[in-house]
């Protein structure tokens, strides 16, 4: 297959672990997928984020498209690995056994399990919002401004 190129994106070494972002961001196209994966439209995704454009958030669907399997495993439901009634203490074993960053409105629990682990691949909590696109866009702004070595072994809130 010829390779493809992509007019809005790039691979930046030390910038969002090298994974393939909007030039001139740090929003990647996992978070632009991760966005419609919950039911946003393209225009939701510009609202969420406001400096990208439609035609990049196409451009982020195209290379979806022709890379899904490496950005399915960059953006994978819990529901897809365990089953739904999988006890918390199995969910945290199992992400931080995988290096999964466990994302969660059960805020209790969660952070009891992380202060009770010397070293786990992060936790980010997230605050129920009024729309599912109004919590997914504060989690990819969290994701967009604190890097991976902000989210590796620390609690976050979304």
């Amino acid at each position: 297959m010829p390779s493809t190129s992509y007019r809005y994106l790039v691979n930046l070494p030390g910038v969002r672990s090298g994974r393939t972002i909007i030039e001139g961001t740090r929003i990647g196209v996992h978070d632009v997928v991760a966005l419609t994966v919950l039911g946003s439209t393209v225009d939701d995704v510009c609202r969420s984020f406001p400096d990208v454009t439609r035609a990049q958030v196409y451009e982020c669907l195209a290379y979806y498209e022709d890379h899904r399997g490496e950005i399915d495993y960059q953006v994978t439901e819990l529901r897809e690995v365990l089953p739904p009634d999988t006890p918390d203490a199995a969910v945290w074993a199992h992400a931080g056994a995988h290096g999964l960053i466990v994302i969660t409105c059960n805020r209790a629990d969660f952070l009891a399990l992380a202060e009770a682990t010397e070293t786990h691949p992060g936790l980010i909590l997230l605050f129920r919002r009024h729309t599912h696109q109004a919590e997914a866009g504060r989690l990819l702004a969290l994701l967009a401004n604190a890097g991976e070595q902000g989210l590796a072994n620390n609690v976050n809130f979304a």
